[in-house]
């Protein structure tokens, strides 16, 4: 690390979130500043944020505790997954970093099915559905309608009395089966993501015109990959990290990935306060750069680096943590 990084590194704080986003990890960002008023400490933050996703409220008080300690600046470092609730978080950055690796995902709320332990669904399959009930019906009553009319001596007004019994008899069933309460739930439901996302945007206004509501309701999926290159789409400043900094991460990648996959409580610890693995882990470790975004396309968007080692889900060699003072290990 050259004397310019150093310097870096001594006046921005960076922290290390990796794990389920929950009320608990929001404690454990609070004890991360140990009490320090905003205009006493660092006025910038780089948050590594490697995480499948979990409670929105937890996300959005992380997201407002962060921007009330870091009033400068608030970047977001994506090592590998970053998914649903850690993508709101990201709505609130300054700026984001992503790894060939990192990935984001769509905003939709998901919802436990009734009478299932752990099976959910997206908040917007019945809205959806409803929409393709109702475009299905119109279609049914249009064809049915030009059908009898041109095809017997019936006048219009008695061929549309038809087509209206013909198409209320198809989809009245249907139709009969849908909660106006559930509907109601869901759609309250959708607007979690939305007005959190708003919300958090207003800070350093990092998200493009139309990008909330494209992360709330765009994508096909609650899996969807969103890479470097569509991350672009949506957001105003999205970058690759710095070199020596993608470095530290990936000598600790083998614990980010144990902290993010694990279903216990998160890892949050500040930077500084992890050891890498071993000089022989972390030499030569510095991340080839794929080429150009608009000319070949890896995993992140990008073109993948080639010849490297085999890499863990967030970007970096599989390495063994060590851990200082009471920090439990992950």
């Amino acid at each position: 690390m050259s004397e310019e990084e150093k310097d870096e590194f001594g006046v921005t704080d960076y922290i290390l979130y990796a794990g389920e986003i929950s009320r608990n990890g929001y404690d454990q960002i609070c004890e991360v500043h140990n009490g320090e008023l905003p205009e006493t400490g660092s006025q910038e933050a780089v948050l590594i944020l490697s995480t499948l996703g979990g409670d929105p409220d937890a996300a959005f008080r992380i997201c407002r505790s962060l921007h009330h300690h870091y009033p400068k600046g608030l970047t977001v470092f994506i090592p590998g997954l970053c998914k649903s609730a850690g993508t709101l978080i990201a709505i609130g950055s300054s700026n984001i970093w992503m790894c060939d690796r990192g990935e984001l995902g769509p905003l939709d709320v998901q919802l436990a099915k009734p009478d299932e332990l752990f099976g959910r669904s997206s908040g917007l399959d019945l809205p959806q559905a409803i929409e393709n009930l109702q475009a299905q019906a119109i279609r049914t009553f249009r064809e049915s309608l030009l059908d009898i009319r041109m095809g017997g001596k019936l006048s219009t007004s008695m061929a549309a009395k038809i087509s209206t019994e013909l198409t209320t008899g198809l989809f009245q069933p249907i139709f009969g089966q849908i909660d106006p309460t559930k509907v109601g739930e869901t759609q309250r439901a959708m607007l979690i993501g939305y007005d959190y996302g708003e919300r958090l945007n207003s800070k350093f206004r990092n998200l493009k015109t139309g990008a909330l509501q494209k992360l709330t309701t765009g994508y096909p999926s609650h899996s969807f990959v969103i890479d470097r290159k569509e991350a672009r789409e949506l957001f105003k400043n999205v970058d690759r990290p710095p070199a020596w900094l993608q470095n530290v991460v990936d000598s600790v990648s083998k614990a980010i990935e144990n902290a993010t996959l694990s279903m216990d409580n998160p890892l949050v610890t500040k930077l500084n306060d992890i050891e890498p693995n071993s000089d022989e882990d972390t030499k030569d470790e510095t991340p080839k750069q794929g080429a150009d975004d608009d000319k070949s396309a890896g995993s992140s968007g990008d073109q993948e680096p080639r010849g490297s080692s085999k890499r863990s889900s967030s970007g970096g060699k599989a390495g063994t943590r060590k851990v200082k003072g009471n920090e439990k290990p992950a």
